[in-house]
């Protein structure tokens, strides 16, 4: 299982690698442009927000540009 901390780390790789920012990937991953920066801050995720997050990911590799 995935932490709050090792999500924050491949999100931000993710970000990174495709020049997204942060409010966009929040926005499109989970409708919440917050997301990442609430994660900065220590929130807390559901199982299922994880699921999305990493599918999302998975589905959307760095290499491709990703429309909204």
């Amino acid at each position: 299982m995935h932490t709050s901390h090792t999500i924050l780390g491949v999100i931000t790789d993710y970000l990174t690698a495709t020049g997204i920012s942060k409010t966009r990937f929040g926005k499109m991953v989970v409708n919440d442009q917050k997301l990442v920066f609430e994660l900065e801050e220590g929130r807390d995720l559901r199982l299922g927000t994880v699921h999305r997050i990493l599918s999302f990911i998975d589905a959307n590799p760095p290499a491709q540009e990703i429309q909204p």
